[in-house]
């Protein structure tokens, strides 16, 4: 490479970098949940947070790494607006096209962990008289969760597959998308309007309901691949060196850091939302890559929601089989935390290849009989 940028177009290589945001934001909250190997009931016990695997390295996704699910909102809304946008406001994509589209990838994983959940709860609860993490695992967050409507605001808490949450909530933002581009067409101005409208709902509302985080995240990703294309199309930015934006990408949070900005309010989602935003516009820049590289993060993009649904499922059975073998789990362990790590890719990359992508093609195939 000379230095120089270019940008890639979003058709070419499944923008691989985001391909690798995607995947970090579900490591992320992967690492995230690692304390619940640590719950008894519904909270940690005798947790050494300072003990924890890697902990030097990893200390700031065991502390923050819940943020992944902010910038997955964020790249879902990058890639939607590229994806959907005009093909909608065309009527390319149909109202029950677009429901197939989303469905046939989100619902089929969500089924088979939710019944695996339930089925190892109660297994859990026969050893334990009380539930693993998720408390509210009764028949009317079991119909929550199965119309996928389990944080809409009709629930109690959190139940059976908890991280599915944030899927449930963002099945909101695709209805608003869809249908604010039918009313209001392609317009900046509009969805601006809507992200300023959720921000002063969070800033002056009683309630912080969650779906106004997740607009905002999904229609700033949104606006900032608009953004990208028409840098793209005068062609700004690409007279920068690429080791200017690798320098303002460290520079943000180190400056963040020195200035103490952690101390005002709404920091980190304002951290979050701004450099998450940088990132996407960053990660759409055209690197050459060999082959195989591209392969691999392909696969690491695809394994993502693999990953996110059933990495709880997994936590829930490894803990009944150390309880069964009267075993304490080694979670300060380096070796068993790479071990979690591993098998929540693997079974992601087989459910992936194995069951996601068939159930896709076959639900989307049936349809279209």
């Amino acid at each position: 490479m000379n230095g120089k940028i270019s940008y890639i177009s979003i058709n070419q290589n499944k923008l691989i970098f985001i391909e690798c945001l995607r995947f970090f934001s579900a490591f992320s909250v992967l690492v995230w949940h690692y304390v619940h190997f640590s719950f008894q009931s519904y909270a940690p016990l005798d947790y050494d947070k300072n003990n924890l695997p890697f902990n030097e390295i990893l200390r700031p996704l065991y502390d923050l790494g819940g943020a992944g699910v902010l910038f997955f909102w964020c790249i879902s809304g990058y890639i939607f607006f590229y994806k959907y946008q005009n093909s909608i406001i065309e009527n390319r994509t149909s109202p029950k096209a677009y429901f197939i589209n989303r469905f046939s990838r989100l619902y089929p994983l969500h089924f088979l962990t939710l019944i695996a959940v339930f089925c190892m709860q109660i297994f859990y609860f026969n050893q334990n008289n009380t539930y693993f993490v998720y408390e509210f695992n009764d028949l009317y967050h079991l119909f929550l969760q199965f119309f996928f409507i389990s944080h809409w605001g009709f629930e109690n808490g959190y139940s059976y597959n908890g991280p599915i949450w944030s899927v449930s909530v963002e099945i909101i933002v695709y209805i608003i998308f869809f249908i604010t581009l039918k009313f209001f067409g392609k317009s900046s101005f509009y969805n601006i309007l809507i992200i300023l409208a959720c921000v002063l709902s969070k800033l002056f509302s009683d309630t912080t309901y969650i779906l106004f985080d997740c607009v905002i995240f999904f229609y700033c990703g949104g606006q900032t691949l608009i953004i990208t294309n028409f840098f793209q199309k005068k062609k700004i930015l690409l007279y920068f060196h690429s080791k200017f934006y690798i320098f303002i990408l460290i520079l943000i949070p180190f400056t963040c850091w020195f200035f103490e900005l952690n101390k005002i309010k709404y920091f980190y989602f304002l951290f979050f939302l701004i450099y998450g935003c940088c990132l996407l516009m960053i990660s759409s820049m055209k690197f050459n890559l060999d082959s195989k590289v591209l392969n691999l993060i392909k696969a690491l993009g695809n394994m993502t929601y693999g990953s996110y649904l059933l990495h709880f499922p997994l936590q829930i059975l490894i803990v009944i089989i150390f309880n069964f073998l009267e075993i304490k789990l080694p979670i300060y362990e380096n070796w068993f935390f790479l071990f979690y790590i591993f098998l929540v890719l693997f079974l992601a990359h087989i459910s992936y290849n194995k069951f996601e992508l068939p159930m896709q093609k076959f639900i989307r195939k049936y349809n279209n009989n």
